[in-house]
C-alpha cells in the first residue's frame, strides 16, 4: 500500500532595508519557538559571527544577558523548525544581503498564514535602514539630475562656441528651453546609475 500523500502550502516572505538588532533576532526566536515546542518538534538556531565564530542551540539560551553570543557581532542569524504533519519554518538574515527570508510550509493553509502573519507584525516593528540616501533619495536624484543636465549644457555651449570660432548666438527662450529639457533626458540615466551607485554603499540588511 502506497503512503498517503501529504499536499504543502509554502509561503515566502521576503523583507529589505532593515537593520535587525539582538532583541529582534530573540522576538522572531520566540516566534518560532512558540511552533515547535513540543517532543515530536525540531527547533534548531544557528549564528555566525565576525571572527570565524558560530553558535548553535535548540532553544532560546543564547538570547540571555550573560550569553557568550553578546561578546560577539552577528553577520548571519539561521532558524528553521519541523513540526508534526510536515510542518517546516525557516528564517535566513545575513548582514550585506539584499534581503531577509522567511519560508513557511505546511499542510495546513489557517496554520501557514497565521505564523506568516504573527512574523511580518514582529519584522514591521524592525528598524527601517535610514541612510541619508534612502531617507532623501528623491531629492538628491533631483539635485544629481540637475548636476548633469548643467554639465550636459556646459559643454554643448562650449563645443558650439569652439566650433564657430568664438562667436557667440543668442537664442530665442523656448530654444534655451528645449535645450534644457533635451539635457534632462539625456542626465536621467547616468543620474540614475549614480544615485544606485549610492544606494549600494549600505547593505538592504544589516545586523546590529
Amino acid at each position: 500500500m502506497k503512503a498517503k500523500r501529504i499536499n504543502t502550502e509554502t509561503r515566502i516572505f521576503r523583507v529589505e532595508k532593515k537593520v535587525f538588532c539582538l532583541d529582534d533576532l530573540r522576538r522572531i526566536a520566540e516566534v518560532f519557538r512558540t511552533e515547535f515546542d513540543d517532543k515530536s518538534a525540531w527547533f534548531n538556531i544557528h549564528f555566525n559571527c565576525e571572527g570565524d565564530v558560530a553558535f548553535e542551540t535548540h532553544d532560546l539560551s543564547l538570547f540571555s544577558d550573560d550569553s557568550p553570543l553578546r561578546a560577539h557581532r552577528v553577520t548571519k542569524f539561521e532558524m528553521q523548525g519541523f513540526g508534526p504533519s510536515e510542518r517546516h519554518a525557516l528564517c535566513t538574515i545575513e548582514h550585506g544581503n539584499d534581503n531577509a527570508s522567511f519560508e513557511i510550509s505546511g499542510p495546513e493553509s489557517d496554520w501557514v498564514n497565521a505564523l506568516l502573519g504573527r512574523l511580518q507584525r514582529v519584522v514591521s516593528q524592525v528598524s527601517p535602514q535610514s541612510s541619508l540616501v534612502n531617507e532623501w533619495g528623491l531629492l538628491l536624484f533631483l539635485v544629481v539630475l540637475s548636476t548633469f543636465a548643467y554639465l550636459f549644457y556646459s559643454a554643448s555651449a562650449f563645443f558650439e562656441r569652439q566650433l564657430s570660432d568664438g562667436q557667440v548666438f543668442t537664442h530665442s527662450v523656448g530654444r534655451r528651453t528645449w535645450d534644457m529639457v533635451l539635457m534632462l533626458i539625456l542626465s536621467f540615466l547616468p543620474a540614475r546609475l549614480c544615485l544606485q551607485s549610492l544606494l549600494n554603499l549600505w547593505p538592504s540588511i544589516e545586523i546590529a
